[in-house]
């Protein structure tokens, strides 16, 4: 039987210990995690004045097209946000963002870790292979941010390693669980913020 391998400063103990709060929780908790989420310390505000307001632009230009064309939903999702979380991520973080679109990781930290990241406006955020490192920011509206995870990819993938199709299709993960599975992870495993 092959050893189970561990992202650094984890180990079985804390496998299971991290599980198990997660299993322990209701519905009740897992819905008020989600519904006062953005409200904590963790909502931060946008770097970047040229991004808020470009994003209260696109959000007025979908209103506008949601009250004209009531049928439709007109949803912000895909590359323009993806792009948009990896401007933040840059200029937050100590990341290095590729020229070109590569096809797992979105760039490196100044010690060389890959970094993939990810930003949605929606309640979950995905990814298809393991990345080396995971940072998952969900914007809102109001052109605030939040971080939902910062760590090894592999964090993700070892609390989700029996659901069907980890790590080869691109899957969906909850940012309420996200969340948890971010809280526990070590400050020296985390991509730095940039000194300001």
């Amino acid at each position: 039987m092959k050893k189970q391998k561990f992202p650094k400063g984890w180990n079985e103990k804390r496998v299971k210990h991290l599980i198990a709060r997660l299993d322990a929780r209701t519905d009740e908790e897992w819905m008020t995690d989600d519904e006062f989420a953005g409200t904590e310390e963790r909502v931060l505000v946008m770097p970047h004045h040229a991004i808020s307001d470009a994003l209260h632009k696109i959000f007025e230009g979908i209103d506008d097209l949601k009250a004209a064309f009531g049928k439709r939903s007109f949803t912000i999702d895909g590359r323009l946000v993806g792009d948009v979380g990896e401007v933040i991520a840059a200029i937050e973080y100590d990341i290095q963002l590729h020229d070109s679109i590569q096809p797992c990781h979105d760039g490196a930290t100044s010690d060389g870790r890959k970094v993939q990241i990810k930003a949605t406006f929606k309640d979950c955020l995905t990814f298809r292979t393991v990345p080396e490192y995971y940072l998952g920011l969900k914007l809102h509206r109001n052109g605030s941010y939040e971080e939902v995870f910062n760590g090894p990819g592999k964090v993700i993938y070892d609390y989700y390693v029996k659901r069907k199709g980890i790590g080869k299709s691109l899957l969906s993960f909850p940012i309420s669980v996200l969340r948890c599975l971010s809280d526990v992870i070590q400050e020296k495993e985390r991509i730095p913020r940039r000194q300001v």
